[in-house]
C-alpha cells in the first residue's frame, strides 16, 4: 500500500472554507491544539478558529464557522493596545508583542491573561524597558523551544539618532528583570523565525547587489542566518 503525503486542499474556485475571520489578520498562527489564532491591531483583538473535521460551502462556512473574537484596546491583564506580531510558545501559550503598551502579552486560548513571566512585577506581562521609546517600530516576535523570546524592532524617526537602527533583543520568561539577555544590531529585517538550534532566521530589508556592486532593476528578497547569544 503507497502512502501519499502530500495534502489536498480545495481550489477557492470550489467554493468550500474551512472557517471564515471576522477581522483583517496582522498576524496568523497555527496552535498546537489546531486551531489558527489571528491578531488585528487596529482593533487589538484576538480571533481564535476551530478547524472542522471538513470544510463546507462558503456561504455556509460564513455562518457556521466563524472565529471566536476576543480582547480589545487597554492595559489591564486580557487587553492590547497595537499588538505588532505574535508567537504561540511549545506549553501554547499565546505571546503578543503590544507596540503601544511596550511589552509581551501571555494569553490562553479563551484570551485569558496567563501567569508566564513569573518574576515580573506583574506575571502577565514582560515590559520591554530598553525599547521604551515612542520611535521604536515593533516589527516581529518569535519563541524557541526552551523559551528565549525574540524581538524584533526598528526606529523609523528620521530626526533621531538612532534612524534606521534595527536591533534583535532576547529574553527569556523566567528573568527577574526587564533588561534584555543580550542584543544584536543591524539586523535589517522584516521578519524572523528562529529553529530549534536558535539559529535566527530573517527576512530582510537589504537590497542584494549584482557581482561588481551594481544595483539590480527590481529589488530582491534576501533570508540571513544570524546566531545571537543566549548567555
Amino acid at each position: 500500500m503507497r502512502f501519499d503525503p502530500t495534502p489536498v486542499f480545495d481550489s477557492p474556485q470550489n467554493g468550500r472554507a474551512w472557517g471564515a475571520l471576522n477581522l483583517d489578520s496582522t498576524d496568523l498562527l497555527l496552535h498546537p491544539s489546531g486551531r489558527l489564532v489571528s491578531i488585528n491591531d487596529v482593533l487589538s483583538k484576538i480571533e481564535v478558529l476551530k478547524i472542522p473535521a471538513a470544510p463546507m460551502a462558503d456561504s455556509e462556512a460564513k455562518v457556521k464557522l466563524r472565529a471566536e473574537v476576543h480582547a480589545g484596546q487597554g492595559s489591564r491583564p486580557g487587553l492590547l493596545l497595537g499588538p505588532a506580531a505574535a508567537a504561540i510558545s511549545p506549553e501554547g501559550v499565546i505571546l503578543v508583542l503590544e507596540g503601544e503598551n511596550n511589552r509581551i502579552q501571555a494569553f490562553d486560548l479563551g484570551a485569558n491573561a496567563v501567569q508566564f513571566f513569573p518574576k515580573q512585577a506583574s506575571p502577565y506581562f514582560l515590559f520591554l524597558d530598553a525599547t521604551d521609546d515612542p520611535d521604536t517600530i515593533y516589527l516581529d516576535l518569535a519563541v524557541e523551544y526552551t523559551g528565549y523570546l525574540y524581538v524584533l524592532s526598528s526606529n523609523q524617526n528620521p530626526s533621531s539618532p538612532r534612524f534606521n537602527v534595527y536591533r534583535l533583543d532576547v529574553y527569556h520568561p523566567g528573568q527577574n528583570d526587564t533588561k534584555p539577555i543580550s542584543t544584536t544590531f543591524n539586523v535589517n529585517a522584516a521578519k524572523l523565525a528562529v529553529d530549534f538550534w536558535r539559529r535566527v532566521y530573517t527576512l530582510n530589508y537589504e537590497i542584494l547587489r549584482l557581482p561588481g556592486g551594481a544595483i539590480p532593476a527590481v529589488a530582491e528578497p534576501s533570508v540571513s542566518m544570524w546566531e545571537p547569544s543566549t548567555a
